[in-house]
């Protein structure tokens, strides 16, 4: 008897650490789509305020953000070969910051800011979130 408790014990245990798991998942994947399209809506902001700027922050996109660029194995080998360690290691800030976008990627931040709490259980990550 005790040892079909035990077993129904850690049996619930682990479903219950399971449906934890996905839903922290399922929380990972909402709250990047809601920072990507945060994102596209200041860039676009941007584009509006500054048409001039309009190829720029497509290669902005390109470049520091990595949208639109399918990032396969092959090219990210490739890529990896070609590049000196300091290339590897840009930021988004520093690259923003190179091609003159400066205020958007500040633009940009301000607004990741505004996401101001996390549900739980991506709130036991929220240090590590908010970097």
């Amino acid at each position: 008897m005790l040892k079909k408790i035990t077993f129904l014990t850690l049996k619930s245990v682990l479903a219950i650490l399971v449906t934890i798991v996905i839903v922290a998942f399922g929380q990972i994947g909402q709250l990047m789509a809601s920072k990507n399209h945060l994102e596209m809506s200041v860039i676009e902001n941007w584009v509006t305020a500054h048409p001039a700027d309009i190829v720029l922050v497509a290669e902005y996109r390109e470049n520091c953000l990595n949208h639109g660029k399918q990032v396969t194995r092959d090219n990210l080998e490739q890529s990896l070969a070609e590049a000196k360690l300091e290339d590897v290691l840009v930021t988004k800030e520093r690259c923003a910051k190179s091609m003159g976008l400066e205020e958007l990627h500040n633009n940009i931040e301000v607004a990741f800011q505004q996401i101001e709490s996390y549900a739980w259980p991506l709130s036991l990550l929220d240090d590590s979130l908010t970097n």
